[in-house]
């Protein structure tokens, strides 16, 4: 070889090494810059922790004054403290967004930014649940529940942020301090829940056992954070946790469980809030050392590249002198560098075979898993930690993996040494030689039997009624979904029959919640007995309940005679009597069913359909079924529009009282029944039938029955300064929910003051319906409205099934025998009987008599034969306005 030869060769071999520079500059050049991105990166995400944590605390609190309104039952305290925190979460939700948008410079993975549209769509709903909550048409569980669920999914989104991290320990420290901001949701949990006790003072159903729940969950919390905190985050944890107010929130929490309200809502509030400060400032300690040891980080990592690029001319050339000698010693190495890549010293298992799968090497953890030594398996195949629950493909599709593609991962099922069968996941890989061939396998494992029971643990919340273990409301839309496409694939009927306990609620109100309980898990047992096994029986809350049924065969009128047959079967299941705690209830039930066909339905819709249906069996009579049509779904949206519009009747002036002139024995008017009249302006006049029942049942009634009395007592005032009317008195119809509204007796008291108007004068009409309720109680306040100078009449008498009893037990000054018995006096021998029997009673026990509904001459003379009692009815006059009223007064003076 010449020195042409040498001097070309020279000339290749520069080429190619200042190529390969080249090459390695223009590699760490784009590794340097994307270090730089991965480290702002990182950084926005620490930022948008901390904002999602300023957003979660405000939150909180406006969670804990929500709950403690809601407990004080509207107090104007926790008003103001709340509408001033609601712009305060406002504000931070705000910056929240333009973190966001800072985010979107970065590549994140699609479900982060998935899992922060569901977050931001979840808080568009707070608005309604701000609404509610001002209203009071939501329940402080409901609130909590909300807010809790609103506050996990922006939580959820810190622990997917610290996965783009740049290192293991950058992440983990991600991951401590999402832990911490979780403590502090469950700390503003428990602050919520026992602001919202504390404002109650009392425990309302459940809250009991949630306080429990969340003061548990709460401990566990900062347990788990102090567990794997390092040791810097564990000395700033414990200088935290020492102090005092730490300390006294675990013994007020216990006083309150004690039954010791004395601390207020408002207090305990306050002191949590300093609780929780606490942890928020801990929080953002944290973030700040992380975003320092970031830089630090950032600064060293940075410099390394610097001087690789430096230094990158350099290597190219020792790399070439060097090539030689680390080709002789790779292959020396080769196969202990392969094994030692493992790493033996993690806490996951690991097992190193050979080609024939025999094991060659196991780790401390391997031995701590499977319960077997490395001595006991060297030699052997995995063979011996077969559960036998995976069957042959199981394996054959593995190890085709193993050899087609050099990996194979997933869960498998292991037997320890004891016997004992555990779920583990396994990752298995190929190891080869530089000829591609397999000279060894590598298996690392761990074992997820904690995993899957929290798995199965968090399904079971998540899917089922935790008292009845039914499946709940989302489970059951589930399953409806699947039926109705399953109905499209087959042409096949499917049904849902919708169920509601009948009387369940005077059980629970008077038994307690226990015996409700109780009676709740025997109705879904009953329930499931009456259904097969492959049928969907869910509990949605309280005492409803739905079952779906589906493959009810493709004959309209078929699935009808099968879903007849079993709505049978389920009402004859509820009405045999539950012995619950030694006692015998009887609780029927009210079942409504709707048949699915058409796919194009939603599972709402269907839902809304049964439900609608269940209302007409309880309009039936209650103890039996109804099918859905479309008539009972006009007449439900007819009463939803009604109850729409209702209130706004009030603000606009729509309501008008007539009043039922009552005579005495002497043919005199001896006073008035006040009988409300509603002047839709577009709709005309509707019928109380129609609407007093919509305003029982959302609880309007109570505001209608305020316009009432201040109506009844304005009338009475105009009637003082009436020679003829001065001494007749009024009697005004009061609901049961009015009449045991907290504010019922000063709302009364109130208006017979402002009015200057005689308690006497005005007369309250119950019915029995309300007797059945809390006797004691209503004892108690009918005595003390006697004390004042009201008096009561008992409506109706007669109807019920145990009138004779509330005669003695309460102090009723009239009783009123109901127009039916009046109707039938004149052709009925027993009813005409029966009214003397009646009055004969009352006479003895010095009670007044109203007679109702007397229109004719005839029953008029037959009641005067007997004596000593007042008329009412359409003979003397029919219901009239103020005005009418007047003026027939004045006719009737003119002819005297």
């Amino acid at each position: 070889m010449n020195k042409f030869h040498i001097r070309i060769g020279l000339i290749l071999l520069g080429v190619v090494i200042g190529i390969w520079n080249f090459y390695i500059l223009g590699i760490e050049w784009v590794a340097y810059h994307e270090t730089k991105r991965s480290y702002s990166q990182t950084r926005a995400l620490i930022q948008f922790s901390q904002s999602v944590g300023d957003f979660v605390h405000e939150s909180q609190k406006e969670r804990g004054l929500s709950a403690a309104y809601l407990g004080s039952n509207g107090d104007m305290q926790f008003k103001s403290s709340l509408m001033k925190q609601r712009l305060i979460s406002d504000k931070k939700f705000l910056a929240l967004l333009q973190r966001i948008r800072t985010l979107s410079r970065y590549s994140l993975p699609e479900k982060f930014h998935q899992s922060i549209k569901t977050s931001i769509d979840k808080q568009r709903q707070l608005g309604d649940i701000r609404e509610q909550v001002i209203n009071l048409e939501i329940t402080a569980s409901e609130e909590i529940d909300f807010y809790t669920e609103l506050n996990a999914n922006f939580l959820g989104l810190l622990p997917l942020s610290a996965k783009s991290a740049p290192t293991r320990e950058i992440a983990l420290r991600l991951y401590d301090n999402t832990l911490l901001v979780e403590c502090t949701e469950k700390a503003a949990i428990e602050r919520g829940t026992l602001a919202n006790v504390f404002a109650a003072k009392r425990f309302d159903p459940g809250m009991y056992e949630k306080a429990i729940s969340v003061h548990a969950i709460h401990q566990s919390c900062k347990q788990s954070f102090f567990d794997k905190a390092s040791n810097n985050e564990r000395t700033l944890y414990n200088a935290f946790f020492s102090h005092k107010l730490f300390q006294d929130s675990h013994r007020i929490y216990e006083q309150a469980l004690s039954g010791n309200f004395s601390m207020g809502a408002t207090k305990w509030f306050n002191h949590m809030t300093v609780n929780i400060d606490h942890l928020k400032t801990l929080h953002e300690k944290f973030d700040q050392l992380l975003e320092e040891d970031l830089s630090q980080l950032e600064k060293k990592t940075l410099l390394k590249h610097e001087i690789f690029l430096v230094g990158s001319f350099t290597y190219g050339f020792f790399m070439l002198l060097g090539a030689i000698y680390l080709v002789q010693q790779m292959f020396a190495m080769i196969n202990t560098l392969r094994i030692s890549s493992v790493v033996f010293d993690s806490n996951e298992g690991v097992l190193v075979a050979d080609i024939n799968g025999k094991i060659i090497r196991v780790n401390p953890a391997f031995e701590a898993i499977s319960g077997y030594s490395e001595s006991e398996v060297l030699g052997l195949t995995p063979a011996l930690l077969k559960s036998g629950l995976n069957n042959n493909q199981f394996y054959k599709d593995m190890w085709n993996s193993l050899i087609n593609k050099g990996f194979w991962n997933g869960e498998i099922y292991n037997r320890r040494k004891n016997g004992e069968i555990y779920p583990e996941y396994l990752s298995i890989s190929a190891v080869r030689d530089e000829y591609r061939k397999i000279t060894h396998y590598v298996g690392i494992f761990s074992d997820i039997t904690a995993k899957k029971e929290n798995e199965e643990r968090i399904y079971r919340l998540a899917f089922y009624d935790p008292l009845t273990q039914l499946p709940n409301r989302r489970l059951l839309l589930e399953r409806l979904e699947h039926a109705l496409l399953k109905n499209e694939r087959n042409q096949t009927y499917s049904m849902v029959a919708f169920i509601d306990l009948d009387n369940f609620k005077i059980v629970n109100d008077t038994k307690g919640h226990l015996v409700g309980d109780d009676l709740l898990k025997e109705a879904g047992n009953r329930l499931l007995e009456a259904t097969r096994g492959e049928d969907t029986v869910a509990r949605l809350g309280g005492d409803e309940f739905v079952i779906l049924i589906e493959d009810l065969g493709s004959s309209r009128d078929h699935a009808f005679k099968i879903a007849s047959d079993i709505g049978s079967k389920i009402s004859l299941s509820l009405q045999k009597p539950f012995e619950i705690h030694e006692e015998l209830f009887f609780i029927t039930g009210s079942i409504g069913i709707a048949i699915l066909h058409d796919y194009k339905q939603t599972v709402n819709e269907i839902l809304a359909q049964a439900d609608t249906a269940m209302y007409s069996a309880k309009e039936s009579g209650k103890n039996t079924f109804r099918f859905f049509d479309s008539a009972l779904q006009q007449k439900m949206l007819k009463k939803l529009e009604c109850e729409k519009v209702l209130f706004n009747a009030l603000e606009e002036n729509q309501f008008q009282l007539f009043y039922q002139l009552q005579y005495n024995h002497q043919n005199e008017v001896s006073g008035a029944e006040a009988l409300i009249r509603w002047f839709h302006p577009e709709r005309g006049i509707i019928s109380p039938t129609e609407f007093i029942p919509i305003a029982e049942e959302n609880g309007f009634i109570t505001e209608i029955g305020k316009w009432i009395i201040a109506e009844a007592c304005r009338t009475l005032q105009e009637w003082s300064h009436d020679s003829h009317q001065k001494n007749w008195t009024l009697s005004i119809n009061i609901s049961p929910k009015q009449f045991l509204d907290e504010s019922f007796t000063t709302v009364l008291l109130e208006n017979v003051t402002t009015y200057s108007v005689s308690p006497s004068r005005l007369r309250l009409e119950v019915t029995e319906s309300l007797l059945i309720n809390d006797i004691e109680k209503i004892q108690n306040i009918m005595h003390r409205l006697k004390s004042h100078g009201f008096t009561f009449s008992l409506d109706d008498f007669g109807t019920g099934y145990s009138s004779l009893s509330y005669l003695n037990s309460f102090p009723f000054d009239e009783l009123k025998i109901d127009q039916s018995f009046i109707r039938n006096m004149n052709n009925d021998s027993h009813a005409s009987a029966l009214v003397r029997a009646i009055i004969t009673m009352a006479e003895v026990l010095g009670l007044e008599i109203v007679a109702e509904g007397v229109e004719l001459s005839e029953q008029h003379t037959i009641l005067q034969s007997i004596g000593g009692i007042h008329y009412q009815g359409y003979l003397f006059s029919k219901p009239l306005s103020k005005d009418d009223m007047h003026a027939m007064l004045l006719n009737n003076h003119s002819d005297l």
